[in-house]
């Protein structure tokens, strides 16, 4: 539960669900948080390109 909660922080996902599925289910919340950081990094993390734009001066 703890590497969950440290990880979301460093990666800035939510993880109040997989928090509660380790308490209660154990593998289940690390199953939960390795999907919830698989997705949020498939489908909301921009393109490398638009984070740090070159300069063409």
């Amino acid at each position: 539960g703890r590497w969950i909660y440290w990880d979301g922080q460093k990666t800035g996902i939510w993880t109040s669900h997989s928090l509660a599925f380790c308490l209660f289910a154990g593998p289940f919340g690390l199953l939960s948080h390795i999907l919830t950081n698989w997705i949020s990094k498939l489908f909301f993390s921009q393109p490398q390109s638009d984070i740090n734009p070159v300069s063409n001066s």
